[in-house]
């Protein structure tokens, strides 16, 4: 199988309380955790709940601590109007780097709030990765600036084509060992991944294991 694009494996948060005892060394300053997990892996989604309301000069720095190759997402699970509107409220604050941000992840089953959105996806200033579970219907988006659909293991149909950015999201659970994380990297690739420039694979748990990120990466790159 020859791919296109090598996907990049990272992990879906870089602080985990278990981390500190088996990837993190004991001395190290929890503000230097990101610099140190990006010297191994070039990715990370940052979970709502690190980033949504927080002031842009916050992460400015942290894209200023990871190296110009690290891809740094950000996560967002709209489960209301609420959360939309914080989402709006971020992303317009004057400084907010947006166009140095991989991509924002929007997860949701509520076709108006991916809808909205969709609608100002160019106003967003960076990659929109949309990732819908409600009834199937066909959005109203802009030709000028698609979404990139988010791409999970039970999901059936191909990814977009055509487009720069193929994301996917798998859970530690799913990856019982290096057959079955191959199988997951495969399917993934060959329904968009392959045919994107760049590919991202996230992985999630409590923790996710850097084991699996080391060996997830290395079959990406083999095959």
């Amino acid at each position: 199988m020859i791919l296109r694009a090598q996907p990049s494996v990272g992990a879906v948060d870089w602080r985990h309380a278990a981390w500190l005892e088996n990837f993190y060394p004991h001395t190290l300053p929890a503000d230097w955790q990101l610099a140190f997990y990006a010297n191994e892996f070039l990715t990370v989604l940052v979970p709502r709940e690190r980033w949504l309301d927080r002031d842009a000069a916050e992460c400015a720095q942290w894209l200023a601590e990871v190296g110009s190759n690290f891809r740094l997402f950000l996560d967002c699970p709209l489960d209301s109007e609420h959360t939309l509107q914080r989402l709006q409220r971020t992303f317009a604050q004057p400084q907010w780097p947006a166009h140095a941000l991989g991509g924002l992840l929007v997860r949701s089953d509520n076709a108006d709030f991916v809808q909205a959105l969709l609608t100002n996806n160019a106003s967003l200033g960076c990659q929109l990765i949309v990732g819908y579970s409600g009834e199937e219907l066909t959005f109203r988006d802009s030709r000028d600036h698609p979404p990139n659909w988010l791409w999970l293991p039970q999901q059936r149909q191909a990814l977009s084509e055509g487009h720069g950015i193929s994301v996917g999201l798998i859970e530690q659970a799913q990856c019982r060992d290096d057959r079955s994380l191959r199988a997951l990297i495969e399917s993934f690739m060959a329904r968009g991944g392959a045919a994107a420039q760049e590919a991202y694979l996230f992985i999630a748990g409590d923790p996710p294991s850097t084991e699996t990120l080391r060996r997830a990466n290395i079959i990406g790159q083999l095959l």
